[in-house]
């Protein structure tokens, strides 16, 4: 049970301003005391920030249970390390019986994780901090630069690499692109029942589908995995696998498609192996069996199939093999 004094403590004083946040003096030496021993860590790559020496945990009213090993906040809890910046309604954390050392964090309601470029919100987080991992669950949402995720059931952020990995869920994945940046992609809204809407509208945006994702923050890749589809103003492209690159001005430079490649424009569609798209370039190469159709050819046997974003145009490469189509016609 927790004591009432500790209680008394933690209260939030009536004539405070409601922005502002009580911070128990005890408590909070006892907290960064135990956190910052919990901090032992390996190495982190250069490009992201190491771990604070100390977490700074405060909220409107705190409590600490001895017995439990458990402190509890309530209203405008937040959780500060270095870089990363938790905030939320209420926060549950956990201290090792054995070392004393906080070994996680829970927080729920209107949760906010800020690290770097990403942002991300949920229903519920838990921090472990020994092992550097959060968990959001309850429609986790992804804001990285201008790119937007969401639909995953869960999402797990591992602090030492930087890396988002999905779980769970249809992951859509909502690119955008500067308006000087040529236009080249155009924004596509989702039709009712979740599928990509026929090609069309105006932005700077692009649309991906698929079944998980793991976004490597640091490297600036999305690597997406399972029936995946990408909708923009030119075409619907679809493959099992696809990796997306973007440059430090988050910028989509190049993507690459593999296994089961489909791309249709119109009434073109071209299949093969795998697909390497140039979009600074707006050039698309396919390779590995590539076949390209029309309503009334059918091409075969060639080195690769070319798309030029300028032309429009898809073109079979190293002498292509042509089947005429015939159509019967009624007397």
């Amino acid at each position: 049970m927790i004591p009432t004094h500790d209680r008394q403590m933690t209260q939030r004083p009536a004539r405070r301003h409601p922005h502002s946040r009580l911070r128990t003096t005890a408590l909070a030496a006892l907290l960064c005391a135990v956190i910052s021993a919990a901090h032992a860590q390996a190495p982190v790559p250069a490009a992201m920030p190491k771990p604070a020496e100390t977490t700074e945990i405060v909220a409107d009213e705190m409590q600490y249970d001895t017995e439990k090993g458990v402190f509890l906040g309530d209203g405008n809890a937040e959780v500060v390390n270095g870089e990363i910046r938790i905030t939320s309604d209420r926060i549950v954390g956990t201290l090792s019986p054995e070392t004393n050392k906080v070994e996680s964090v829970e927080v729920t309601g209107h949760v906010v994780i800020t690290h770097g470029e990403s942002r991300a919100t949920a229903n519920k987080a838990t921090y472990d901090l020994k092992t550097e991992t959060i968990v959001l669950t309850g429609d986790p949402k992804l804001d990285h630069g201008p790119h937007n995720l969401t639909g995953a059931e869960e999402v797990t952020y591992s602090v030492h690499d930087g890396i988002f990995r999905t779980k769970d869920g249809r992951v859509r994945l909502q690119l955008k692109r500067d308006a000087d940046a040529n236009e080249l992609i155009k924004e596509l809204p989702l039709a009712e029942d979740g599928a990509a809407a026929p090609i069309g509208g105006a932005g700077g945006r692009q649309i991906i589908l698929a079944d998980s994702l793991e976004f490597k923050t640091v490297d600036r890749l999305v690597n997406f995995t399972g029936d995946v589809q990408v909708d923009d103003a030119d075409m619907t492209l679809h493959s099992q696998s696809l990796a997306v690159h973007y440059g430090e001005d988050n910028q989509v430079t190049r993507i690459t498609a593999n296994k089961s490649v489909r791309a249709v424009r119109g009434d073109q569609i071209a299949t093969a192996e795998t697909a390497d798209y140039d979009v600074i370039k707006g050039y698309l190469e396919m390779t590995g069996n590539p076949i390209l159709e029309e309503p009334r050819v059918k091409m075969l046997d060639s080195d690769r199939i070319e798309y030029v974003r300028s032309t429009g145009k898809f073109k079979a490469v190293g002498r292509p093999k042509v089947i005429f189509k015939t159509t019967k016609t009624t007397p």
